[in-house]
């Protein structure tokens, strides 16, 4: 497949495909709160255990974001050795716990698991996979990445892909991004759409139960106004015809 395909069109693709089926999928399944609240509680119990991967996974998260919206800091940071260097440790150290609590994830809920979420679950093993090796065997991730990377995804927001910021990436790198496609893709056909979708809920089910009551009342009005305009009808007419 060419870079345009991929590096291009599939994060557009990806996004546009998530929010149609979590759109469906919430007018399926997800006024269900009862439901969604069970499966809250699965996805809780599946990703609360141990400390350690939810530390990694908080470091991960936040190392992302940063290299996303703070690009400059990360770099001056990096301009002093010893904090490039707590950097990558702090990388490698995290994406390990990472990769480990996520087999840890899988081996605990394996038979509770969809097709769709083992699925879900292999591409994010392939995904912190992929990432630990780039910060292993590509050193200085976090010096490199926010002069390549972030500019990449600035442009994917401004609607104008930079695919040839891509284009030279090692396998790893451009691997490590497609898992995140996908993962975005695939993100509404596994439990964790409660994430969405319960929030959603709790804030549309008030809105909306305030709109029906609303229309109720505006039904209940028009049907006494016409029953009204029947009667004053039906006395004019037996005022004007007896």
């Amino acid at each position: 497949m060419s870079d345009q395909l991929l590096f291009a069109r599939s994060p557009y693709i990806a996004v546009a495909v998530s929010l149609l089926m979590l759109i469906i999928g919430y007018l399926r399944f997800g006024r269900d709160r009862a439901k969604l609240s069970e499966q809250f509680s699965e996805i809780s119990q599946a990703f609360r255990r141990p400390a350690l991967w939810q530390a990694g996974l908080l470091l991960v998260v936040a190392g992302h974001l940063a290299l996303i919206f703070l690009p400059g800091r990360l770099l001056e940071f990096n301009d002093v050795r010893s904090g490039s260097i707590g950097l990558e440790g702090i990388t490698i150290v995290a994406g390990f716990l990472v990769l480990t609590g996520l087999l840890q994830v899988l081996w605990r809920m394996a038979r509770r698991l969809t097709t769709a979420e083992t699925v879900y679950v292999t591409i994010l093993v392939l995904s912190a996979v992929s990432g630990l090796l780039t910060g292993i065997l590509y050193r200085w991730s976090t010096s490199w990445s926010p002069v390549t990377l972030t500019p990449y995804v600035h442009s994917l927001w401004r609607l104008d892909p930079a695919i040839d910021l891509i284009a030279g990436m090692p396998f790893l790198v451009r691997l490590h991004i497609l898992s995140a496609f996908a993962l975005v893709a695939l993100f509404p056909l596994t439990r964790l759409s409660v994430i969405v979708h319960l929030p959603v809920h709790l804030i549309l089910s008030p809105l909306l139960a305030g709109i029906v009551s609303l229309l109720g009342r505006l039904r209940d009005a028009l049907a006494a106004r016409g029953r009204r305009a029947v009667q004053t009808a039906s006395a004019w007419w037996e005022a004007e015809y007896e």
